[in-house]
């Protein structure tokens, strides 16, 4: 019985933590930092998925004055995207890879100092994953 609780327990954990987890590249300096991802369209945030997408955007990501205001929760994550800015390749540069040029979306968290945008690109997924499931 023991065993079987375990077991359950961990299986829970392993699902929590991978629906509600942005990849580890995420977890970095806030926008407007100097090495910050997020800052804009050319080092955005590098997630798999709209729902990494949201959830960092609604949890991870914390304001110059610490926190987030919108709580973890994804609809509002949703919520704050503006829309999309393009690619976060130079498109005119002469090396570009254009199977690395993913459209950038930008969305907007309402911090106490002031709104802050948040460069995201939801297709950095692991080999195997498609950012849909």
């Amino acid at each position: 019985m023991k065993g079987t609780v375990l077991a359950l327990a961990l299986l829970g954990m392993a699902c929590t933590t991978r629906a509600a987890a942005p990849p580890a590249a995420a977890a970095g300096p806030t926008p407007g930092t100097a090495t910050g991802l997020g800052q804009d369209r050319e080092h955005p945030v590098p997630v798999c998925g709209t729902r990494e997408s949201y959830a960092y955007v609604a949890g991870t990501f914390q304001c110059p004055e610490g926190g987030n205001p919108l709580g973890g929760d994804l609809q509002a994550g949703h919520d704050a995207r503006k829309g999309n800015v393009g690619p976060h390749d130079d498109p005119n540069a002469s090396t570009t890879d254009y199977t690395e040029s993913h459209i950038v979306d930008v969305y907007s968290v309402p911090c106490r100092s002031g709104a802050q945008q948040i460069y995201v690109c939801m297709y950095h997924c692991p080999p195997g994953r498609s950012g849909l499931d």
